[in-house]
């Protein structure tokens, strides 16, 4: 008999066939996103990668209501994001917050830190019907307390963003979507601006952070390495669609999609071998002008007739030969027939 605490959690976030297209003066508009579904779990991380322009920012203002779909739906915790008047979002989608590329673009340069933290208090405690004055000591403490959580100093919160090193402007940024109490955080590449030091230093926080809270984190990266050591379940992207999708050990140890595999031969290996890493040939075509069949197949080395002519579905197929590993979800007209060798990445 299945119980209650047998089933799995009902989503927090569910994005439901969602296309997103941007007007082109004399051109036919540009498709960021062209029908994409994804289901994300509370506290789940789920790595979401691909090469520049595949659509991941795109997803990431769609989820947030950033960037408004053209149709299709975002519901976050049983709203439909779209749908929020402006008036209420910040009530409704406060436990939905992002984290963004440059911290230097997000913070304020005018402002301390501590004062931009203190506004999200504010606005948190006013959407639960909680009214503070602008002076009460309760909003620096909340401030001090999540500057220190991420790492910085005391007396960080009276400092301004350009006192700050990049990794430290990022964590504070962290800190001032953590205060707002969130469900869930949208980490749109969080860590590409930073050195390496700090982008494993950022990267490993907002894993623990989602781990010790319990909050869902949707990393958006181009970076496989990182993805691989943080996530959960990794979503690859190809020209804004979901070409594949998987638990990091169906995605790293048994692709199926050749442009799964390209990307992971594209990683360097410090193995002490010499070898290189494979760059992926050929350019993404324009996403205004898509090619017929599969998206990926004037670039694909394993493509048939039918790649070009009949776009696959984002479907189950078999594990890998030895059957260690489930099937992942794969949009592959070759992996769908099993003719993709089990050779690896």
């Amino acid at each position: 008999m299945t119980t209650t605490a047998d089933r799995p959690a009902a989503p927090l976030l569910r994005v439901d066939d969602v296309v997103v297209e941007y007007p082109r003066k004399g051109l036919a508009p540009m498709r960021a996103l062209a029908g994409v579904s994804l289901q994300v779990a509370p506290g789940e991380i789920v790595g979401v990668v691909g090469e520049s322009g595949c659509g991941k920012s795109t997803l990431a203002r769609a989820v947030t209501g950033l960037a408004p779909a053209h149709s299709g739906a975002v519901t976050f915790g049983g709203t439909e994001v779209g749908a929020v008047r402006r008036r209420r979002r910040a009530a409704e989608l406060l436990p939905l917050q992002m984290v963004f590329q440059d911290p230097n673009a997000s913070l304020n340069p005018r402002r301390t830190v501590g004062a931009q933290i203190e506004e999200v208090v504010v606005a948190r405690d006013r959407a639960q019907g909680v009214r503070r004055g602008r002076r009460d000591p309760e909003l620096a403490r909340e401030a001090d307390e999540a500057l220190l959580r991420v790492g910085l100093p005391q007396g960080a919160a009276k400092k301004y963003p350009h006192e700050f090193s990049g990794g430290q402007r990022q964590r504070a940024a962290i800190a001032r979507a953590l205060v707002s109490r969130p469900e869930m955080i949208i980490a749109d590449e969080p860590v590409s601006a930073l050195d390496a030091s700090a982008q494993a230093a950022v990267a490993n926080l907002l894993r623990d952070l989602s781990r010790q809270d319990g909050i869902a984190l949707v990393f958006i990266s181009h970076d496989l390495a990182v993805v691989g050591a943080l996530a959960d379940r990794v979503v690859v992207m190809y020209l804004g669609r979901i070409v594949e999708t998987g638990t990091v050990e169906q995605i790293f140890n048994a692709p199926r999609h050749p442009y799964t595999r390209a990307l992971l031969a594209a990683v360097p290996v410090p193995d002490g071998t010499g070898s290189r890493p494979q760059a992926l040939t050929g350019e993404i075509p324009d996403p205004g002008s898509p090619p017929p069949g599969c998206r990926f197949h004037p670039r694909c080395p394993l493509a048939v007739d039918r790649c070009r002519t009949a776009e696959p579905a984002l479907l189950e197929t078999p594990g890998n030969t030895a059957g260690d590993i489930p099937p992942a979800l794969v949009a592959c007209w070759v992996a769908h027939d099993g003719e993709l060798t089990d050779t690896g990445a």
